[in-house]
């Protein structure tokens, strides 16, 4: 609905506007979930099955919303770097400085046993670990 009240400041270029919706998108996300951290009554939980991903989300989820969200734009929406930085509305300079950071805490977070190989992030494609 706000992208469609706002369909006149829509973007020309198909990938410019493409970035636009992910800004409205991101913003409509974020009233959403400062609603939620007001209301604080519902938790999710996850019951059955063993989540062998739950650890690496609890480590996103620990990084701070401006190094969370980019974490989240590139390696679960496929954007660049600099897309990101759009979307987010910072500098790309500034988005590089906080992905870094948020790859050094998800690095010193989920540091495995000394000698098992050390996953990391790398903003390419939609490679989200390799093996250092």
């Amino acid at each position: 609905m706000v992208a469609y009240r706002r369909i006149d400041r829509l973007p020309d270029d198909s990938e410019e506007a493409r970035m636009w919706l992910f800004g409205v998108a991101r913003r409509v996300l974020a009233n959403h979930r400062r609603g939620a951290v007001r209301r604080a009554t519902i938790r999710l939980s996850y019951v059955d099955e063993p989540d062998k991903y739950s650890e690496v989300r609890e480590a996103i989820e620990a990084l701070p919303a401006n190094q969370r969200e980019l974490v989240q734009l590139v390696h679960w929406d496929g954007f660049s770097l600099r897309e990101a930085a759009g979307i987010a509305g910072v500098s790309e300079s500034t988005a590089r400085g906080r992905y870094e950071r948020a790859r050094k805490r998800l690095h010193d977070s989920l540091r495995p046993a000394a000698d098992a190989p050390v996953a990391r992030l790398v903003p390419s494609g939609d490679a989200m670990a390799q093996p250092e």
